[in-house]
């Protein structure tokens, strides 16, 4: 790419990126989905029930109480799962496509 006159951002714009793709979203993907189901760290330093997480909010739900209304539980469960379940078919459709582009067999 030197030889054919690109400068070091071109470089790393049109080959490395693209190469390093798999990686990027791999990474992303694992980010997000720790990010996302955070109980322990929201729960030691926030007080404030308006900046609490959807996971401390459900914990919250229940109330500390052994009778918790179950069926607003397993609806509020679902919601919060539900950015994961859009998550994972978004990332797996690059994160293949670029696996298989890259000549990879098996």
């Amino acid at each position: 790419a030197k030889i054919d006159g690109c400068s070091e951002f071109q470089i790393w714009y049109r080959i490395m990126i693209p190469l390093a793709r798999p990686v990027i979203v791999l990474a992303f993907l694992f980010h997000f989905t720790n990010v996302w189901k955070e109980f322990y760290a929201p729960f030691i330093y926030l007080s404030d029930k308006k900046m609490f997480t959807l996971t401390l909010a459900l914990y919250n739900l229940q109330g500390g109480t052994v009778k918790a209304d179950w069926n607003v539980m397993m609806a509020a469960a679902t919601m919060i799962a539900l950015p994961m379940l859009f998550m994972v078919p978004l990332t797996q459709r690059a994160f293949t496509s670029d696996i298989a582009a890259t000549g990879i067999k098996g």
